[in-house]
């Protein structure tokens, strides 16, 4: 009876490890989804709507979160501390599901000047991180980016 019961450990630990692989790309997945929303959002208001949002001190985004200019830096950061839901056109919210709270998402805006100090590119920064994971591990990110061009006038 203990030879079997020796025998079941290893099979047990591997379902267990399937178990938490299995939920990590999980959540990896829906990370993933979160920063590419994000970043369509970006996309979606363009690079004037950005440096619009700069010069008026983004009074006008409609982003979840909090929305801080920082002109010192070039920058542009939109904090959602968790992921909850976010404002359609009609000024409805649109809620995201539950599990989606644990998830912390930043979308950063860095206004990048070329060699003549014109404004060409924004480079548009999102990452997504959560700390309830299934390793362990203090924190676990997804980031991801893109670039608008354009020419500040």
């Amino acid at each position: 009876m203990g030879i079997v019961g020796m025998a079941m450990l290893p099979i047990f630990t591997t379902l267990s490890s399937a178990n938490r692989g299995a939920a990590d790309v999980e959540d990896q997945a829906f990370a993933v989804g979160l920063a590419t929303e994000a970043l369509e959002w970006s996309r979606a208001i363009g690079f004037e709507g950005w440096t619009r949002a700069f010069i008026d001190g983004g009074t006008r985004l409609k982003l979840p979160g909090q929305i801080k200019v920082e002109t010192g830096k070039g920058r542009i950061t939109a904090t959602e501390d968790k992921v909850t839901s976010f404002p359609d056109d009609a000024g409805e919210s649109i809620e995201y599901p539950k599990s989606s709270t644990r998830y912390r998402r930043e979308l950063v805006m860095t206004f990048v000047e070329d060699s003549d100090g014109v404004v060409r590119i924004i480079r548009g920064e999102t990452t997504v991180s959560w700390n309830l994971n299934v390793r362990g591990s203090p924190e676990r990110r997804v980031r991801m980016e893109q670039m608008l061009h354009g020419k500040v006038r």
